[in-house]
């Protein structure tokens, strides 16, 4: 078996990446946590509506047109047959199973966003709900897109808006309506922080601004990102719903191929730029050492840069399997049949760099499939990991999930995609 150095591809992050890392620590945390009590087109056409309608809620700019995520907890919920809850109680009041899902699954599926402060499920004494009258518990959807300090974060909800209207006007915050339902709730100046807040949300700032409806609420550290939130929502501004990369991205999601692999639960978009250059630990290499290591980590062949990677989330209880799926948006006139000739290879030869082993063998599964479709007018390569539900035990007259599966984020916030590269 090949020898693979120990590398650091997380060195040279972009701010995006670098965010995402800290954004993401909580969640491994979690899965950490979770590990030690576990043992040892698709989706409907309402469905891809549904996620268009959050994309229109994001403005088609440079800095959130890199990294946009979305997540659905209802369906995480309903496709995992776990019970709703609505509290950090309830989750451990769960059964055994159920818990092990929601605790070893559910954040790193579906991606809540930085505003909710996943930090206070670790164990901290206060709640984000006291505080504000609602938490990452209340949220059936959500989305956000781009990196501080211009974080915009879009959440769709079904308690009383007025549980949440009271929390804020005792919390200090000032209203002001801007029609239509809309009011902006804003507390402090615009990107100010406060280090003696009790929520890690508030100390950063990123409540400053909550624009609320009956359903929504478009939320951000100042009210010019806020305000461009409503604008692309009443359609005053170009969106992501509208942008032909990520509309085509959203086609091939539910393309025919894909119709029997259960409901969507969470996306992340990632845009092409960010998998151009190799990590840093490679510059410390002399070039011949550098082809070799290309070599070794299945690099050898070329993959034409792509504009758009969709990182999505299926599950289906009825197959008992998560559906890991990736979606490249390619350029007009891309060979894509070639270039998922290249990804079959640098799967299969390829080997993670967090694990240093075998891709696949990282992944948990060795079921996949990579073909092109078209989408939008635009070439896109489809790759689908199947991997299998944890298997039950029963172990103390409970019956529980040996182990969990992997999840994107995890690859994501390691940046343990290499096989995705496409520079030089």
């Amino acid at each position: 078996m090949k020898t693979i150095p120990q590398l650091y591809p997380f060195t040279r992050a972009s701010t995006r990446f670098r965010w995402l890392i800290f954004t993401g620590l909580s969640l491994v945390i979690l899965l950490a946590a979770a590990a030690c009590k576990l043992s040892g087109g698709g989706g409907s056409s309402k469905e891809q509506e549904t996620v268009m309608q959050f994309l229109g809620y994001i403005p088609d700019k440079p800095e959130y047109r890199q990294w946009t995520s979305y997540g659905d907890s209802a369906a995480w919920y309903a496709s995992w047959n776990v019970p709703r809850v609505y509290s950090l109680d309830e989750v451990n009041a769960l059964d055994d199973t159920s818990w092990a899902y929601w605790m070893g699954m559910m954040l790193s599926q579906t991606y809540p966003p930085d505003c909710l402060d996943l930090n206070y499920i670790l164990g901290p004494s206060y709640s984000l709900r006291d505080e504000f009258g609602f938490d990452m518990f209340d949220m059936d959807r959500f989305i956000f897109a781009g990196s501080p300090p211009k974080v915009l974060s879009v959440m769709e909800f079904s308690i009383d808006r007025k549980r949440i209207e009271d929390a804020l006007a005792e919390k200090g915050y000032t209203a002001k309506d801007y029609g239509d339902g809309w009011v902006l709730y804003s507390l402090g100046e615009d990107y100010k922080i406060n280090s003696q807040a009790k929520t890690n949300a508030e100390r950063l700032g990123n409540l400053n601004r909550i624009l609320l409806s009956d359903h929504f609420m478009i939320v951000g550290k100042a009210t010019e990102v806020v305000e461009a939130g409503l604008e692309a929502h009443d359609k005053k501004a170009p969106t992501l719903a509208g942008n032909k990369t990520y509309s085509a991205s959203v086609q091939a999601l539910y393309d025919s191929s894909l119709k029997d692999v259960g409901e969507l639960v969470g996306v992340m978009w990632i845009g092409g730029s960010e998998f151009t250059s190799l990590p840093a630990s490679f510059e410390s290499f002399t070039q011949e050492q550098v082809q070799q290591m290309r070599e070794d980590y299945g690099l050898n062949t070329d993959l034409p840069e792509f504009t758009l990677a969709a990182f999505a989330t299926r599950h289906s209880q009825e197959k008992g399997a998560t559906y890991l799926i990736l979606a490249l948006v390619f350029p007009k006139g891309t060979d894509t049949e070639e270039a998922a000739r290249v990804l079959e290879e640098r799967l299969e030869n390829g080997y993670s760099l967090r694990n240093r082993v075998p891709f696949l063998e990282a992944m948990r599964t060795t079921d996949v499939n990579t073909y092109a479709v078209q989408a939008g007018g635009l070439p896109v390569t489809l790759t689908v990991f199947r991997l299998d539900d944890p298997e039950l035990t029963t172990s103390g007259g409970f019956e529980r999930p040996m182990g969990r599966v992997r999840a994107w984020m995890e690859f994501v916030v390691s940046r343990d995609l290499l096989f995705l590269y496409t520079g030089p």
